[in-house]
Order: C-alpha cells, then sequence, then structure tokens
C-alpha cells in the first residue's frame, strides 16, 4: 500500500536571504520539511510524469525547468529522496513552465523575443518532448505553439484537457 506524500518543494530558497532574518519555512504541527531535491540554476516550474524507461516503476519522475540555463531536469524517487538532476532537454531561451502528460510527452512553455505578428517582442511558445527511445533524455522537440502574444509567465499554466 502506498502512503500519500506531501511534497513541498522550495524554489530559490534562499537565493536571497534577508538580512539577518530566518528564512526557513513554516510547516504546520504534524509536518516535517526534508530536502527532497535540488534544480540548480533557478527553478521556475514542476511537474510528475510517468517514467517511460519503466512503465512498470511506481514512483514517478519530477520534471522541473532551469531558467537559467534554459533546461529541463529530470529527478528519479530513490528511496524517498530526489536523485541528482539529469537533463531531460535543453535549448530554451526562457522557460517557464512544464507539464508531463500520462503518455509520456512532457510540455515546456518557453518565450523568445522575436519578430512576429504583433511586431518585436516577447512571444511565448510551447515545445513538446519525447523520449522515444526511453533513455531518459528527450530526443524529439517539436514547437506546438508559437507567437502568443505575451511571453513570459502566461505560458506556465499549461493543463492536460479532458480530451488528452
Amino acid at each position: 500500500m502506498r502512503l500519500p506524500v506531501l511534497v513541498l518543494l522550495l524554489i530559490g530558497l534562499g537565493a536571497f536571504p534577508a538580512e539577518g532574518r530566518d528564512t526557513r519555512p513554516r510547516v504546520p504541527p504534524g509536518f516535517t520539511i526534508i530536502h527532497y531535491a535540488a534544480v540548480g540554476g533557478a527553478g521556475t516550474s514542476l511537474s510528475f510524469g510517468p517514467d517511460i524507461r519503466d512503465p512498470k516503476a511506481e514512483a514517478p519522475r519530477l520534471y522541473a525547468t532551469d531558467y537559467v540555463n534554459g533546461r529541463v531536469v529530470v529527478f528519479d524517487d530513490v528511496a524517498g529522496l530526489g536523485s541528482d538532476p539529469a537533463v531531460f532537454a535543453d535549448g530554451f531561451e526562457s522557460p517557464l513552465g512544464v507539464l508531463a502528460a500520462p503518455n509520456g510527452s512532457v510540455f515546456v512553455a518557453d518565450s523568445t523575443t522575436a519578430d512576429g505578428p504583433f511586431g518585436s517582442r516577447p512571444y511565448g511558445r510551447v515545445w513538446r518532448l519525447r523520449d522515444s527511445d526511453a533513455d531518459g533524455v528527450a530526443d524529439k522537440k517539436k514547437l506546438v505553439l508559437k507567437d502568443l502574444p505575451n511571453g513570459r509567465h502566461n505560458t506556465n499554466g499549461m493543463a492536460i484537457g479532458p480530451d488528452g
């Protein structure tokens, strides 16, 4: 029987500590904070998804964007703790959102400054990543949405609709 787990991922905590202030997170009585994983760079979004390398694996993989390094990293659950980050895909300009779909696709919201239908400005876009050879690294990267009118955080609230 699997027990429900509450995961609290703190992104960037301590990156800008307040001088002389205790910046540790506070949790209600009965909860404990443990260090699960560290993204490196600057994490901006996360999503749990299936491990297509081993379809029978019970533990999902944790995907996280690394804004500073323009990549998506992935963590495997190792006895309740996250593994060291492994690069799943890179080459993004401003990855701010990630969504792992049940079929193994991973969607990444990114933005770029370019000439587009509204002039030269930041435009949002969404990529679909696939690991077709099940080696743990995305080997297919396809642009599925582009020229979204505002780049940046408007693209990091992705969700899979009821039609898949």
